[in-house]
């Protein structure tokens, strides 16, 4: 008995990361320092990839000293996404906070403050991560 719960649980871990990278992570160089949730990342180049569920986002820089995740909403229509992977930022007063990312299989929104006075600050391209 204990052998066949060891084994489910190793089974059932093992599906945890599979499922989480089920849309492949983007990777993008982000000239400016940003905001993402409550978490402040500087510039930097920064692997894009799914949490431990679709509806959150991990942000990693590449070189493991800077990350965030974050809770994102699926964005209202898809025929209008970008064919490219994308992230978009917005201003609020002098600050950047991550607004969006576009993956090929995938479009999310994220919650920023609150306000409506914000402009796109910039739309930066993403690669694959191979």
């Amino acid at each position: 008995m204990k052998l066949f719960t060891a084994t489910a649980l190793l089974t059932a871990a093992a599906a945890v990361p599979a499922f989480a990278q089920s849309i492949p992570a983007v990777r993008a160089k982000i000239p400016f320092e940003f905001h993402v949730g409550k978490a402040v990342l500087p510039a930097g180049e920064y692997d894009i990839m799914d949490g431990l569920n679709r509806e959150t986002i991990h942000i990693r820089s590449t070189d493991g000293k800077h990350s965030a995740i974050v809770i994102t909403y699926s964005q209202d229509a898809p025929a209008m996404r970008p064919a490219e992977p994308s992230l978009t930022f917005r201003r609020v007063g002098g600050e950047a906070y991550l607004a969006s990312v576009t993956r090929p299989a995938s479009a999310r929104d994220i919650r920023g403050p609150a306000g409506d006075g914000y402009t796109v600050l910039a739309v930066i391209k993403a690669a694959p991560v191979r």
